[in-house]
């Protein structure tokens, strides 16, 4: 019976990374059908918040965080283990410093429960990231665990071509997600994932293939924004490190001026200034106007200064006010579609302190991770990415945090 449980144990501590890593990417709950453009996107995105139809999303979670709070007691006690633990202390301190402050904001939230349920599963999802990247390290299986998860996602895209679901209606290629976009974010974060992980042990040949078919795929989805990504991350992975960083810190700190700073100051003196005051509607396909009128949320109800709450503005089951407009796309919006608004309005100026991230890779000597850092700061301009449930951007984030201090530990 002993000898039955610990392969039962091994078996878990070699895969349960990868399994993780299969349900943010989508390939456990496939989109197999026709395709929809991103105000349907949008619509179907609030129709599931609104009829809790995330409950495949809760059971997964829930269940994992209990296994790997069994597994925590079986390892706890491994040199190894606490040595990788012991070096992880500075972003175990950061991830509870922002799920304190996503709890925090129940205070000043209208819909205490929302925010209260959003933050709770917050804290399982780092707890799953953290304690199953951890095993993967400890079994060595790690770098099988990405390349099976390239493997998957290649043959998941396939299938949905064959089934007629893989294809949108413009012929670009969304294949197991909902539209184009999403299909591309996936792929350019398992690119630029898969690569940081190559790199690390050593880039062959079979990974230099597995890239390069991703990357062909991503191209076929006509995802402007991932593909840009990607060039991006490859582009900065080739300079100079201090050059990098310096692009990676200047420009993150420029747009958190942009978007965050001034119209908070600005407000303070009554002169209210922001971005959207400078940028048609019709900005990067409507960008102008969803942004326009979250700061009118903002600076209306007085939340500049302390947002709304965590996951407090959309998603909750009473429309924003300069959003319910029955003549309106606007009333279909379930993201502001820029990841420092979407701090602003959940944290309000606080959220400057989430940002705080960045400087936590300023000792880091991997020019892999500052370039996937770039992408995290890029994306955010028109997508929102932290602290945005289990997104593949998200989980980037929380991933790149962890290897480039963990890395050390990692058998080559």
């Amino acid at each position: 019976m002993y000898n039955d449980h610990s392969k039962i144990a091994s078996l878990i501590q070699r895969h349960s990374f990868f399994v993780v890593m299969l349900f943010i990417v989508g390939v456990l709950t496939p989109e197999l059908t026709p395709k929809i453009q991103l105000m349907d996107n949008d619509l179907g995105g609030m129709l599931d918040i609104r009829s809790g139809s995330d409950r495949t999303k809760q059971v997964f979670w829930i269940g994992m965080s209990l296994i790997m709070f069994a597994l925590f007691f079986q390892y706890r006690n491994n040199t190894r283990c606490l040595a990788i633990h012991s070096s992880l202390i500075t972003p175990i301190l950061f991830l509870t410093f922002i799920f304190t402050l996503a709890l925090f904001s129940i205070l000043w939230s209208d819909f205490k429960s929302l925010t209260f349920k959003r933050s709770f599963f917050q804290l399982i999802l780092y707890w799953v990231i953290y304690q199953s990247l951890l095993l993967s390290i400890l079994s060595g299986s790690l770098f099988n665990s990405f390349r099976k998860v390239n493997y998957s996602i290649i043959l998941m895209i396939v299938l949905s071509i064959i089934i007629g679901a893989g294809i949108n209606p413009y012929g670009e290629l969304a294949g197991y997600s909902n539209t184009k976009n999403v299909m591309g974010a996936i792929l350019c974060v398992s690119i630029i994932c898969s690569h940081i992980v190559y790199s690390h042990y050593g880039m062959d040949r079979r990974s230099v293939i597995l890239l390069s078919l991703m990357t062909f795929l991503l191209v076929l989805t006509a995802s402007k924004t991932s593909i840009f990504l990607v060039f991006v991350y490859l582009i900065l992975s080739k300079i100079d490190l201090r050059i990098a960083k310096a692009i990676v810190f200047i420009t993150t700190l420029l747009l958190l001026i942009g978007f965050n700073v001034i119209p908070t100051i600005s407000y303070q003196v009554d002169n209210y200034v922001n971005i959207a005051d400078y940028v048609s509607g019709d900005f990067i396909t409507g960008r102008g106007y969803i942004w326009d009128a979250i700061y009118l949320e903002l600076y209306y109800f007085d939340r500049i200064w302390l947002g709304f709450g965590y996951g407090s503005f959309f998603g909750t089951p009473v429309t924003p006010y300069f959003f319910d407009d029955e003549f309106s796309f606007l009333r279909f919006i379930s993201s502001s579609h820029n990841g420092y608004i979407e701090l602003l309005t959940q944290f309000g100026f606080i959220s400057i302190f989430i940002f705080t991230y960045y400087l936590l890779f300023l000792r880091s000597r991997n020019i892999n991770i500052i370039s996937a850092l770039f992408v995290v700061t890029l994306y955010n301009i028109t997508e929102p990415a932290f602290m945005r449930d289990q997104h593949v951007v998200w989980f980037m984030c929380i991933f790149i945090l962890l290897f480039s201090y963990s890395q050390k530990y990692i058998s080559r």
